[in-house]
Order: C-alpha cells, then structure tokens, then sequence
C-alpha cells in the first residue's frame, strides 16, 4: 500500500512538472526536457501530460532536423517553406534556436516585397506585385477585375482538373514548387509565350473590327463600351481606342515620345532599369527565393535582351528603316470619317496610334 501511494505521489508530482515545462516562457531546450523524460521513463505508470511532453520533444527534434536541412542544403530555400517552418515552430513550446533567424529572413522578406511594391505598383492599385511583374496569364480579357472576381477566379481554377499556368495561382504554384531558378525561368518563359499568342490574338481582333464594321454605332469600345466618337486614343499593346475624355487624368493621358498604354493594359508604373537591379541585389543578399523574386528576375533578364537587341538594331541601320516603314504604314493621326448610316453618323480619329505588336523590335522574341 505503501509502495502505490509513492507511486501516486510521484505521478502527481511529474504530471505537474511535465506540464509546467511544457507552459513556462520562454520556454525550455530540448535538452532540458530530454533529461526530464529520462527521469519519467522509470515510473510504472500511465503519465498523460508525460506522453504530451515526449510528444513535443520529438515535433522539436524533427523541427530542428528540417531546419538543418534547409539552411545547409545547399539550395537557397522557398519563402513558402521558411513560412510553413516559422508557422509550426510557434505551436510547439520548445526553445528552437534557428526559429529567430528564420523569422528575421521572413521579415527581410515582407519588407523587400513592401518596397518592389512601392517601385512597381501604382496607387490604389487592384493587382498585387506578382500580377504586374509576372506575364499576364489571362491577357486578353478585354477588362479589369475586381479584386473580388479575380479571387472567385483563381478559386474557381484550382478546382478545374487538366489545367496548367491558365490562371495566377498556377504560375505561383508552379514558381513555388519549381528546384531552382533555371527551372522558374522555363515557367515564366512558357507564360510569357501565352501571353504573346493572346495579345497578338486581341490586337488583331482590335484592330479589325474598326475595319471592317460598316456601321460605327454598333461598334462597342472604350471602358464606356459605347461607340467610337471624338477624339479617340489607341493602346500600343492591345490596339483598342479609347475616348480621350474616359481616360483622361488618372495618369493615363499620353505623354509625348512615350507609348500610350489603356487602363486595362497599364498594370503598373514602369521605372527605369536603375531602380529596379537594386532590388534584385537585395533579394539575392536575402538569399530567399520566392515567386515575386522569380518573375522579377525574369523581367530583368528580358529588359536586358530587348536592350541588347535595339542596340544591334541601331548599329546596323535596321531600326531606323522599321521605324520609317512603321511610320508609312500607320502615319500620323488623321480624321477617319465613319460610315453614314440613316439612323447614325459621326466621325473619329484617333489622336494616338500604335505600332505593329511585331514591329522594328519584334515583341515576341523579347
């Protein structure tokens, strides 16, 4: 009898002890808590908060061991990785030391993304930094979506089956999943190629139907979607006319020597290439890979190339001649009177009009 009353005093006693290591911050190491389970092992006696606490120590140890892993793999490791590690260290109530490291690379992290944001996003911008910096997978929409309908769109794509990079949750799925960086730069390569065959698609369909509608009141332009009147306004991306009084203000009215872009095509600012190697160097200093990362490597990369590209153009003397044959073709902005029809007439022009999408610096190509 004796010998069973020990027996309750001393399970009482480390049922206790379990559970006050287990609640008291900041909490214990491992190895503190080792020491205390190898003291439990000789009690002959079901130990409820004892099995939780062993419980805790090995979620610890493979805690520890993945983070090891991580950080001398060799491999520069996936923000979504570092996050899920972070996120499940704070649910285990064990001292980790590679948990204050992990979440000072998470915070580099959050605030890089907070200045590309500021360098690319403009205001009250509905897209987020990895839409503006990846090529559009739904390029071609013909309008912009609410933050809303854009979710209910993604949500609605990750349930379709046999699909691949049709929508944004693809493309960030597959960068996050992606090895390495040359195997990120092939998927964004891919998107991009999409997004060429859908903009060339639009531009040509753009452009036609201001050919050959013969009847101009029943053609259906602008954010408005009203008829074409006035003075009009082409997107050099797209080819759709916009009445200059619905886009005028905002930033959207034309600057001279620069290419006017619509509300439905102009995503973000465009700062100079000084402004945005900077942030790529400060990634690659975080040595943290995440898909905002990705595709703005791969923005850089085909500025580089389509510079390399203009610079050949212009020594060779090609440039010059595709910018005055573009310029032929096209010429300079003229009233374009429409059709008359007994129950409508008016007129048109268009006040800025565009390139050829495969004009002197050949866009699919960039």
């Amino acid at each position: 009898m004796a010998r069973l009353q020990e027996l309750l005093t001393m399970s009482e006693h480390w049922e206790e002890r379990a559970l006050s290591l287990m609640e008291t911050r900041p909490c214990h190491c491992v190895e503190t808590l080792e020491a205390a389970l190898q003291e439990v092992a000789s009690i002959p006696a079901y130990l409820p908060n004892c099995l939780l606490l062993k419980d805790t120590v090995d979620q610890a140890k493979d805690w520890l061991q993945e983070a090891d892993t991580l950080q001398l793999g060799g491999r520069i490791p996936v923000l979504d990785t570092l996050t899920d590690l972070v996120s499940r260290a704070k649910t285990i109530p064990v001292w980790l030391d590679p948990l204050a490291r992990l979440e000072a690379l998470v915070s580099d992290v959050q605030a890089w993304k907070e200045s590309a944001a500021k360098t690319f996003l403009m205001k009250n911008s509905p897209y987020s930094l990895l839409e503006v910096l990846c090529p559009r997978c739904e390029a071609g929409t013909g309008s912009q979506k609410s933050k809303s309908k854009r979710a209910k769109d993604v949500a609605q794509c990750s349930k379709r089956n046999g699909t691949w990079l049709d929508c944004l949750s693809d493309v960030e799925k597959a960068l996050s999943e992606s090895k390495d960086s040359a195997s990120a730069m092939a998927t964004l390569a891919e998107v991009r190629q999409k997004e060429m065959e859908s903009l060339l698609a639009l531009r040509a369909s753009n452009e036609s139907k201001l050919l050959q509608a013969g009847d101009c009141g029943a053609l259906r332009v602008c954010v408005c979607h009203n008829a074409p009147l006035g003075p009009m306004l082409q997107c050099e991306l797209c080819s759709d006319t916009f009445h200059r009084s619905c886009v005028s203000g905002s930033n959207q009215d034309p600057r001279p020597n620069q290419a006017w872009l619509c509300p439905h095509c102009r995503r973000s600012e465009k700062p100079p290439l000084d402004r945005v190697l900077p942030l790529l160097a400060s990634l690659q200093r975080i040595r943290v890979r995440l898909p905002e990362g990705d595709a703005l490597r791969f923005l850089i990369e085909r500025t580089v190339r389509w510079q390399h590209r203009m610079q050949q153009a212009s020594a060779e003397g090609v440039l010059g001649v595709a910018l005055m044959t573009s310029h032929q073709r096209w010429g300079s902005s003229s009233p374009t009177s429409a059709p008359s029809q007994e129950s409508y007439s008016a007129s048109f022009y268009t006040d800025h009009q565009c390139i050829p999408l495969q004009g002197p610096c050949q866009a699919s190509n960039i």
